[in-house]
């Protein structure tokens, strides 16, 4: 992954919008969308009826394809992913199997948009790295920390200035 290529930049975004990417065959991606889709969206729903998930990643399957709606987008492949980024709120990585390092954080994070992830999701980050993470057990912690950001947009403009005084 070149992370050179994502820079943090203004650009208006989606106060409502929420963000999941991934390599969508990948049965640790699409266990986490239908995860997020079935057990946390629908709490975020409650608060926020004009809340999107978008989910954008290559080759969905068809379980995940079934998911779309008027408030879950299934986009596939696009081809700019840094724009997908920074037309969301928040980024999402509900990972419940799985392990390593992934680019789908430390993408959004380079590109100034926050993080919500389970702690399966940032175990193979460094500590200091784990601290900008907002980390969240259980569907309905998640779904709370998901409806902070999108009810305070001021967490997404002190994220990005956080990640300006680092440059």
């Amino acid at each position: 992954m070149n992370v050179q290529q994502f820079k943090p930049e203004r650009l208006e975004y989606d106060i409502n919008r929420i963000i999941f990417t991934g390599n969508m065959p990948y049965y640790a991606n699409y266990d986490a969308v239908i995860y997020f889709a079935k057990e946390i969206f629908p709490l975020v729903l409650m608060e926020i009826p004009d809340a999107k998930f978008y989910i954008v990643g290559q080759n969905p399957p068809m379980r995940v394809r079934s998911l779309a709606s008027q408030n879950i987008i299934v986009t596939g492949f696009v081809q700019d992913i840094i724009t997908e980024y920074l037309k969301s709120t928040v980024n999402v990585a509900p990972m419940r199997f799985g392990a390593g390092t992934l680019n789908k954080i430390i993408e959004s994070l380079v590109l100034g948009v926050p993080v919500i992830a389970t702690p399966i999701a940032i175990e193979g980050f460094p500590s200091e790295i784990k601290k900008i993470i907002n980390v969240a057990s259980g569907s309905k912690e998640f779904a709370k920390q998901v409806i902070r950001f999108l009810q305070t947009p001021e967490l997404r403009q002190q994220f990005m200035d956080l990640d300006k005084t680092k440059n």
